[in-house]
C-alpha cells in the first residue's frame, strides 16, 4: 500500500528564520561595536593614553569578528534557501531572488577590498591627507548599498505594501552610515597627530558608522520579523508540488493479488504438457 508523504517545510519559511538569525547577530555586533568604540574613541582624544587603549580593543575585535562571521553564514544560508524556494510564491519573488542573488555578489566584489582600507587597518594604508579614508568610505557606502539591497529583495514580494518603505529605510541607513563615519575620519585627521591620530579617528569614525548601521539593523529585523509570522501564521501560503507517494521500509515489495506476473527477459517457451500414461485394465482375483 502507499503512503503520501507529509508536506514538506517551505524553503523560503526556513530562508527568512536564518537570515532573521543573522539580523539578531548584526544587531549584537554593532551594539558591541558602538557601545566600545564610541567612549574608547572619546577617551583616546588624550594623546598620552591613546597607544596603552588600544590593547583593551583587541577583545572586542575578536568578538565582533565572530560575531560578523557567524552571521554571514546564517545569511548566505537563508539567501540560498530563498533562492532554492523561489517559485513557492510566484514569479514575481522568482525575479526579486534572482536580483537579489546579484546584489549579494556585487556586495562581496565591493566588500573585501574594503576591508584593506577600513578601521585601524585603513589607516596605515593610503594615509596621507586622509586618502584612506576617502577609500574606505567610497567602498564601504558600496557595500552597505548592496547588502541592503540584497535584504530587501529578498523578501520584496512577501511584505505588505505599507512596510515597503521600512526596507528602504534600512538601505539608506546602511550605505549613509560608512558615508558619514568616512566624513567623521577624513574631517578629524589633519587635526590629529601622526602616531596616535590615525588609530583615534579610526576609532571614531567606526563608531559612528556602527551606530548608523545599527539603525538599519533594527529595520531590516522588523521588517524580518513580519514576514515570518506572517509565514508561519498561514498567512502566506506557499505553492509547491505534491509529494510523490512512497512505500513504507516495512512493507516488502509483495506483488497484490490479481497483477499477472512477468517473467525476466528474455521469456522461455513453456514446455510441452506430459501426455497421462494410459491405465491397464484391471485382472480378476485369481483362486
Amino acid at each position: 500500500m502507499f503512503y503520501p508523504m507529509p508536506a514538506p517545510r517551505p524553503n523560503t519559511e526556513l530562508g527568512v528564520s536564518n537570515i532573521r538569525w543573522s539580523l539578531l547577530l548584526s544587531l549584537a555586533m554593532q551594539s558591541l561595536a558602538v557601545v566600545t568604540l564610541l567612549p574608547i574613541g572619546y577617551y583616546m582624544l588624550s594623546p598620552p593614553s591613546g597607544n596603552a587603549s588600544l590593547y583593551t580593543l583587541f577583545p572586542m575585535y575578536i568578538t565582533v569578528a565572530l560575531l560578523g562571521i557567524v552571521a554571514l553564514i546564517f545569511f548566505l544560508g537563508g539567501v540560498s534557501r530563498l533562492h532554492t524556494g523561489r517559485d513557492e510564491f510566484g514569479p514575481a519573488h522568482s525575479r526579486n531572488m534572482d536580483t537579489a542573488l546579484i546584489f549579494v555578489v556585487i556586495a562581496f566584489v565591493v566588500g573585501v577590498p574594503s576591508l584593506m582600507y577600513s578601521g585601524i587597518v585603513g589607516s596605515a594604508f593610503l594615509s596621507p591627507g586622509g586618502a584612506g579614508a576617502f577609500v574606505s568610505g567610497a567602498l564601504t557606502v558600496g557595500r552597505g548599498l548592496f547588502v541592503g539591497l540584497a535584504f530587501v529583495f529578498c523578501v520584496r514580494a512577501l511584505v505588505k505594501e505599507e512596510d515597503q518603505h521600512v526596507g528602504y529605510f534600512a538601505v539608506i541607513a546602511l550605505a549613509l552610515g560608512p558615508a558619514v563615519g568616512a566624513g567623521v575620519t577624513y574631517a578629524l585627521f589633519p587635526s590629529m597627530d601622526v602616531t596616535v591620530g590615525r588609530e583615534t579617528v579610526a576609532l571614531a569614525g567606526l563608531g559612528v558608522e556602527a551606530a548608523i548601521e545599527l539603525v538599519g539593523y533594527v529595520l531590516l529585523f522588523q521588517l524580518y520579523n513580519g514576514t515570518y509570522n506572517r509565514l508561519r501564521s498561514g498567512e502566506l501560503v506557499p505553492l509547491f508540488r505534491p509529494p510523490p507517494p512512497f512505500m513504507p521500509p516495512y512493507a516488502p515489495g509483495y506483488m497484490p493479488y490479481g497483477m499477472p506476473y512477468y517473467p525476466p527477459w528474455p521469456v522461455q517457451p513453456a514446455p510441452p504438457p506430459t501426455p497421462p500414461e494410459p491405465q491397464k485394465p484391471a485382472q480378476p482375483p485369481q483362486t
